[in-house]
């Protein structure tokens, strides 16, 4: 038998952020970016934190504040402070994930205008938000690999 579908949406969010921690391990300078107008470490991680907080705020409020108060949320200079960050968002998400249910989520929510380019229709179920966040990691965490080889570093330094 299946799993049930909230341990299968955690799975893939724990998933990737435990990936995204080990690729994260080896950078030492967090602003670089390969070509100017290339989002840095720094900012891709933030990106991933506030999309998260967005989404949450969004999940049990209805409302989206702006961007800049989300990436707000992301704080820190150093990178064992902005995952700090991360991960107090990513608590937040998954506290909130177990406490619903199948039919929760189920339910479809009317999308915030400037969300629909991102997910293609005016409405989604709370299941396909949770997909469509551990694809938004995982797409920055490939953007993190990428920015790894360019330097020259393994993304996986313990493998």
């Amino acid at each position: 038998m299946a799993r049930p579908l909230v341990e299968r949406l955690e799975f893939d969010l724990v998933r990737n952020r435990t990936e995204l921690l080990e690729v994260v391990s080896s950078i030492e300078d967090l602003d670089y970016a390969p070509a100017a107008g290339m989002k840095s470490y720094r900012e891709q991680l933030v990106e991933i934190g506030a999309m998260e907080a967005e989404s949450l705020l969004f999940l049990t409020t209805g409302t989206v504040p702006p961007w800049s108060e989300l990436e707000a949320q992301v704080v820190g200079s150093t990178l064992s402070e902005i995952l700090a960050s991360l991960e107090k968002i990513r608590s937040r998400l998954l506290q909130y994930l177990r406490s619903i249910d199948k039919e929760d989520l189920a339910q479809p929510l009317s999308v915030p205008t400037e969300w629909v380019s991102f997910v293609g229709d005016t409405t989604l179920e709370r299941e396909e938000l949770f997909r469509w966040l551990a694809r938004h990691e995982y797409y920055h965490l490939a953007q993190i690999i990428s920015y790894c080889w360019i330097q020259g570093i393994s993304p996986y330094p313990n493998r």
